[in-house]
């Protein structure tokens, strides 16, 4: 072959290789889900800032489960991942935030404090995540905040040493029977996520009369937070405990722990509360692509497996992750769901109306 010919052969071979890089390329980007498909100037910078730093309420076992899949998609962000008291989530994470200093990019698990952030005005506006979209106006607030990352549903957990299967409330009207008297607990999140669900679902009247005749009954409004009471009831301290999520009580279970949980109708339902995604934090482009990624369905299976708790993504409804028989469990039964209106209204300092009516009758029963 001459020079000239092999010229050409060779400029031929290079238009193909172009050709097929360049398809490979184009294939990759297409390949991006478009929840996933975040603006180049995060990427770059995320890649710059090198980690995000994150508080919030799963051990560590779990959040290193649910970052493999993060770091497989985006291998140059760290995720600095603690395990953080709710006083820790609450309180000081926002205090830092307000001083200008803020110690973390991203607090979750923060219903109960969520007031608190949003008038503060610490927070990120999240309307420029791709995942904004996926999202319904209940998952929403003021139209720059979201929801995650988890949906849970608070009812009745009983010991099963201490209380028949065949006995067991099947209602929340069957916890005022007299049996039940001095036997029934709350925990210190019960006004958040059970009796906020409640009074919005049954309205003022009924929620008020049923609270009264509760604590004629002998609740017991316990300090304790969710797992700490939940151990308490598995020990024997009282009978039946009024707010236990469904995803603790499996996991129990799976120890041998003496507890079932009961769908109680309407089932309390919540999400993991605003986002708090810090507007001054310190890796905000790392902080975007990965709040985005969680809210995706993809970081939304990777964050439901080793939780077992059901994604607040509302393409996922079907997912089940904990209990197998959880249709059955749920069958017939309504959810009486806290959105993120009715949770900034809860948590309003000076108090709401629902806050008033527990504090007014709890405090009058002890």
């Amino acid at each position: 072959m001459s020079c000239s010919g092999l010229r050409i052969e060779m400029g031929r071979f290079l238009v193909v290789l172009y050709a097929l890089v360049g398809a490979g390329v184009y294939a990759s980007a297409a390949e991006i889900p478009r929840e996933l498909q975040v603006p180049q100037e995060w990427i770059e910078g995320a890649k710059r800032e090198g980690k995000v730093i994150i508080y919030g309420s799963e051990t560590p076992q779990e959040a290193n489960a649910i970052h493999r899949g993060f770091s497989r998609r985006y291998p140059f962000i760290t995720v600095e991942y603690n395990k953080a008291a709710t006083v820790v989530r609450f309180e000081k994470v926002l205090f830092a935030a307000k001083q200008g200093k803020p110690t973390a990019d991203l607090v979750t698990a923060i219903g109960g404090s969520t007031a608190a952030y949003v008038d503060a005005g610490v927070l990120m506006d999240l309307s420029s995540l791709p995942v904004w979209n996926s999202y319904s106006k209940e998952q929403k607030l003021h139209g720059k905040y979201l929801a995650g990352p988890f949906v849970r549903y608070w009812s009745m957990a009983y010991n099963t040493n201490l209380v028949p299967k065949g006995q067991a409330p099947a209602s929340w009207e069957d916890l005022l029977q007299p049996k039940w008297k001095g036997k029934i607990a709350a925990n210190s999140i019960t006004r958040s996520v059970s009796f906020t669900p409640l009074w919005y679902a049954w309205g003022a009247e009924r929620a008020t009369r049923f609270l009264e005749a509760l604590v004629a009954n002998g609740f017991e409004v316990r300090k304790e937070g969710h797992e700490a009471s939940l151990r308490l009831l598995e020990a024997g301290e009282y009978s039946i405990l009024t707010t236990a999520g469904e995803y603790q009580v499996y996991t129990d279970q799976g120890k041998g722990a003496p507890v079932e949980w009961v769908a109680l109708d309407p089932v309390p339902t919540t999400s993991g509360g605003l986002m708090g995604a810090l507007k001054d934090a310190p890796h905000p482009n790392a902080l975007r692509v990965y709040v985005n990624w969680l809210l995706s369905e993809e970081g939304q299976r990777a964050y439901s497996q080793p939780t077992n708790t059901f994604p607040v993504h509302p393409r996922l409804g079907d997912l089940t992750p904990n209990f197998k028989d959880w249709s059955k469990r749920m069958a017939g039964k309504r959810k009486a769901i806290r959105t993120l209106e009715h949770e900034y209204e809860a948590t309003k300092p000076g108090g709401s109306a629902v806050g008033k009516a527990w504090n007014g009758l709890v405090l009058k029963g002890l």
